[in-house]
Formats: structure tokens, sequence, C-alpha cells
């Protein structure tokens, strides 16, 4: 189970590329993921290849309305800007997945194999930042259409992130379903690999 924490934006900087549209200027385009710029918060961990969560890392206030062993709370946010010279536009977008420790919980009695669940939790996390970059990486966004072009990919992405949130915790049952658990885990680790950092 897990609770799912909206967008926060910020400002802003991997796939790169550059075009040239008419007599307009060059438009430069920097998407990137990032491993650190939200990590320096002691509440947040920021997700790098191979992060893990311990149980101490869980530090909200169970919520026994919930009937769940754990509460996982991550997503995925981006930081965007536009810097502009006379003969440049260059757009840099900043992608991270997080977990929120005084947003996640747990109940006293619990195991490994429910922190494996919620591992996979924060996992998909990542593949939904992935999402994103992907989606981004496939707009043509340029200084007039910047706004709408970013929110529509995120709100995109975000949908297909939470459906694919919500399809793991229905089908393994909240951790229950050991074989689906099971497929889960290889299913979310063959999506990792496939995630650029």
């Amino acid at each position: 189970m897990l609770k799912i924490i909206s967008v926060v934006l910020i400002s802003l900087a991997a796939c790169y590329s550059t075009r040239k549209e008419g007599n307009n200027p060059i438009y430069n385009f920097n998407i990137t993921y990032d491993t650190t710029q939200y990590s320096k918060s002691s509440d947040t961990i920021q997700y790098k290849p191979n992060t893990k969560i311990y149980w101490a890392d869980f530090k909200g206030k169970p919520k026994p309305e919930f009937n769940v062993a754990a509460i996982s709370n991550v997503g995925f946010r981006y930081n965007a800007n536009i810097e502009q010279t006379t003969d440049k536009i260059t757009v840099n977008i900043i992608i991270g997945a997080f977990f929120i420790k005084t947003k996640s919980w747990k109940v006293a009695d619990i195991n490994d194999y429910i922190l494996q669940h919620e591992q996979l939790h924060f996992d998909l996390a990542r593949v939904g930042a992935q999402m994103l970059q992907e989606n981004l990486a496939k707009r043509r966004i340029t200084k007039d259409n910047f706004d709408s072009e970013l929110q529509a990919a995120y709100n995109e992405s975000w949908d297909a992130y939470r459906q694919l949130q919500t399809n793991y915790d229905k089908e393994t049952n909240h951790s229950l379903n050991t074989a689906k658990q099971k497929e889960w885990e290889t299913k979310v680790n063959t999506m990792l690999s496939l995630c650029k950092y």
C-alpha cells in the first residue's frame, strides 16, 4: 500500500538535443535524472541506483484506519527553467524520485518480506521518473509552449505511474499473494535496468 504525494515545482538542467526552427534561436534541451538534489533533506531519500530503504526510515505515525502493515510515501518530481540569450534558448529539466520518511510509516509487527514489498513501491517511483524523462524527450518544447507541454507530460506520466502502483498493490494483494509478489519483483527489476542516469 502507498500514499502518493503531488508534484513540487521549484526552479531549475542525460538527454541533450539541439534544433533550430526557421530564423528562431537554437533550442537546447537538457533532460537529466538527478540523484543528489533533494538528498540534502534529512526527511527525504533521493532515489539513486540500488537505493534501499530500511524500517528505520519509516518515521511517520501509523494510521490504523488504513488496515495495512506499512505505507511508503513515494513519488517523483521535476524542476525546470529556460535560459535565453539572443541566439540560444536552453530548456533545463531535472527529474528525481523520492521517499519521504516522516510521511511513511509501519506498524509494530513487520518483517523483511513486507519491507521488500515497500521497496518495490520506491523502485516504481524511479520507473515513474523514467516515464517522465521519456515523455519529455518526445515533445517539441518551445519558449511559447514550455509550461503547457511540461504540465501535459507530467500529468500523462503521473497517471501512468499511479496506475502502475495501483496494479502492483492489486495484483499482489498488498504483498499477501507471494507468487504475484515474486513476478512483480522480476518485472520491476527489468524496468529499473532500462532507467537512464
